[in-house]
């Protein structure tokens, strides 16, 4: 099988490269937007990976129609993209057509800068950029910076994003019966579960059970009693919503700690899976958040994950994230209360919670050092 990956600046002269090369029983593998750096005069080009059992026409001298050694008619034209002219990009106007976008592109840019009354917002909001950080969330912030914070304005711009953050709430030992970590397919539950486990029950000396929920995914079970065998704690399976409610009923002192399947907020018959779980044993629930996680998919997490908008915040992989402006923006949006970060594979020292000079020299660092 020979499988090959074609690039063009529209999705059309990207398919038709591949077909003129491999012939028309080509299967597409998969398709969408590029970004190489040659592509220097717009902003995307289009790419199809493709595949076939059959070798090209160039080795084997045949096409479907076409007795070997006949021509081979070129692939068409590709469709001239929006604001071109037949000519194409390499015609008489395509290098002026090209200097036009460009010329565009950084009028729009220096565009964005207007709006700042001094040079130090303008620096904020290039930093917070770096960081990851949205435009919108960038901008506010950066204008908010008075003209007596100019000559610290790092300093102020990251005491602005940090002051934004929802309220932090951990655990406390007189604090719910049980408590369930949801969130994406891996997001860290299971392993943020057994520091949390183990943080309550050697640090803060709090009798803990471990329930798994999760019998979708390989291994997760038994990764779960590993853990509660390491600890000495009790260990149990809860099948259906009814078990989980009857186990969290017939806890006496200390806490039940639930782990669950990582689904995508996009399915619809696990989230209501995962509701009904919520209902039947009425527990504090933690939202595990990957900091690696795009902003947008993050904001989506709340609506799928909490139908009833209630719930706490765990920050997963910090290590892992060079871009803490993306997430913690996305932190100010989602509003709900932080209780933990976790940072690293160790159990349990790679749990803490949170904290915001933490945050702040994650932020003016890049990088999260516990």
């Amino acid at each position: 099988m020979i499988v090959k990956r074609y690039s063009g600046r529209t999705a059309e002269e990207a398919l038709n490269l591949a077909k003129f090369e491999l012939g028309e029983d080509a299967v597409i593998l998969s398709s969408g937007r590029t970004r190489d750096r040659w592509w220097k005069f717009w902003e995307n080009g289009f790419q199809v990976l493709v595949a076939t059992d059959s070798p090209p026409h160039a080795q084997n001298g045949r096409r479907e129609g076409h007795e070997a050694g006949a021509a081979v008619p070129p692939p068409p034209p590709p469709t001239p993209a929006a604001g071109e002219s037949g000519e194409g990009r390499n015609g008489p106007f395509g290098f002026e057509r090209r200097m036009e976008a460009l010329l565009e592109r950084l009028e729009q840019r220096i565009g964005r800068m207007e709006g700042f009354s001094g040079s130090h917002q303008e620096s904020a909001f290039r930093f917070l950029r770096e960081r990851g950080m949205e435009e919108a969330w960038a901008r506010s912030l950066a204008r908010a910076l008075s003209e007596d914070e100019a000559g610290e304005w790092r300093a102020a711009i990251v005491e602005r994003v940090v002051a934004e953050l929802p309220e932090v709430l951990p655990l406390t030992a007189k604090g719910a019966r049980a408590v369930m970590l949801v969130g994406p397919t891996g997001s860290g539950k299971t392993t943020t579960l057994a520091k949390l486990a183990a943080h309550l029950c050697l640090e803060e000396k709090v009798p803990v059970t471990l329930v798994t929920t999760d019998t979708f995914r390989v291994g997760a079970v038994e990764q779960l009693e590993t853990f509660s065998d390491i600890l000495g704690v009790p260990f149990r399976v809860a099948k259906k919503p009814k078990e989980l409610a009857q186990l969290v009923e017939a806890q006496g002192e200390g806490l039940v700690l639930i782990d669950t399947p990582g689904h995508s907020v996009r399915h619809p018959l696990y989230m209501a899976e995962l509701r009904a779980l919520q209902q039947t044993a009425r527990p504090e629930v933690f939202l595990t958040v990957p900091a690696v996680l795009a902003p947008a998919e993050i904001r989506a997490l709340k609506a799928g994950f909490l139908p009833e908008g209630r719930g706490r915040v765990v920050l997963t992989k910090a290590d892992e994230s060079h871009t803490p402006g993306a997430v913690l923006g996305a932190l100010i949006d989602l509003g709900l209360p932080l209780s933990y970060v976790t940072h690293g594979q160790g159990v349990p020292e790679d749990i803490e919670v949170v904290r915001p000079e933490r945050l702040k020299s994650w932020l003016l660092a890049g990088e999260y050092h516990a």
